[in-house]
């Protein structure tokens, strides 16, 4: 019986469109169905010539065995075999003789060529290769704070990454807040820095006004949008600026939506209307300094 005819429908599938596929999906969708990344090994394609495909072939040791103790051969046009290799001309023609001398040299290059192969492509996902970046979270968080959370520009497109749906105008508008504080008292208090002639003082405060526009009425129709903004400004956003002394100010700018606020199973009490107007329906989601993270308790 032919390895095709044995094969399960995936392993079939996978080795037909290999030539399809992007690598970095590939070993994605390997692990997600239990392979072992230990057990993938990689090959690049002998060849003089550029491929029009990254990935050139796919081998499954065997159909019989549970997937995480089968091993995967994947052969790349990439690597020391490949067109793009650095080796000289003279390794190639060695490579090309059937003698002993050539299967040896063959071999003593292809481990070599398979741990060139995986650790280039794990500094292509650093995401997933904790040997290339041990923390990836915190690795983003840095690269944003070298881009300045403060810059309308970063957080627009911080905002446009996490509400796709939604159109984003973020503007600066600082604010000036008044507080009362006690005078100074002659003997007690230091003149300084902290001292200060009256009872009130003034705090500039950087603010920013963040303004998303909806254009359709429900993200789902049991999920308000508010309540979805907020659910993804906790994940996504907030970790990246609670080392920045930010005052947000965010609308939702619900444009087309003419319904109001009625009883029943999919009710949006605090967000819908209380009655019918043509004009744009603004519900303000967050005003304020950017919240501490939730405490999770245990169950």
């Amino acid at each position: 019986m032919s390895l095709a005819a044995k094969c399960d429908g995936f392993e079939y599938d996978v080795a037909r469109l290999i030539r399809e596929f992007d690598v970095c999906a590939l070993l994605e969708l390997l692990t997600e169905e239990g392979y072992l990344q230990e057990n993938i090994f990689f090959r690049s394609n002998f060849s003089t010539v550029s491929e029009i495909s990254l990935c050139e072939a796919i081998k499954f040791s065997s159909v019989d065995l549970p997937r995480e103790e089968t091993e995967v051969t994947l052969t790349l046009n990439l690597g020391l075999y490949s067109a793009v290799s650095l080796l000289p001309e003279f390794f190639y023609r060695r490579m090309q003789d059937e003698s002993d001398l050539g299967i040896l040299l063959r071999r003593f290059l292809a481990f070599f060529d398979h741990h060139l192969i995986k650790f280039m492509l794990a500094m292509g996902m650093p995401e997933r290769s904790p040997s290339v970046l041990p923390c990836w979270d915190e690795t983003q968080r840095s690269y944003i704070k070298l881009l300045g959370v403060g810059s309308t520009s970063t957080l627009t497109q911080l905002f446009d990454l996490t509400f796709p749906e939604l159109h984003v105008e973020v503007v600066k508008n600082p604010k000036a807040f008044m507080t009362q504080e006690s005078s100074i008292i002659l003997g007690r208090v230091a003149l300084g820095y902290d001292a200060l002639l009256g009872k009130n003082i003034v705090h500039a405060v950087q603010n920013i006004d963040v303004t998303l526009t909806l254009y359709k009425g429900d993200y789902e129709a049991s999920i308000p949008w508010p309540r979805e903004i907020t659910d993804r400004m906790e994940d996504l956003i907030y970790p990246h600026l609670r080392h920045a002394n930010l005052f947000l100010s965010i609308v939702l700018v619900i444009i087309g939506d003419n319904s109001q606020l009625y009883l029943g199973k999919w009710s949006q009490i605090g967000y819908a209307r209380l009655g019918q107007s043509d004009a744009p329906h603004k519900i303000m989601v967050h005003r304020g300094g950017i919240p501490p993270p939730k405490e999770t308790t245990g169950s």
